[in-house]
């Protein structure tokens, strides 16, 4: 049986690779298993941490550490 981590913020490598995998084409499911976090958590970021120009790790990055 799998147990749930308590809840943390993605750290600035783990943006990084989202982004870098979102480029590649990977699928949500690929990237939360590379990262080692809940698919959702995945799906979130993009959506919650990006700009008008998209997602961009240094902008979700200075937003999550405010």
């Amino acid at each position: 049986m799998k147990v749930e981590k308590a809840y943390h913020q993605l750290n600035r490598e783990q943006r990084h690779t989202i982004a870098q995998l979102h480029k590649q084409g990977s699928s949500l499911r690929s990237m939360a298993r590379t990262i080692e976090v809940h698919v959702s958590t995945v799906s979130r970021e993009p959506y919650r941490n990006s700009h008008k120009r998209g997602y961009g790790t240094q902008y979700a990055q200075m937003l999550a550490d405010e």
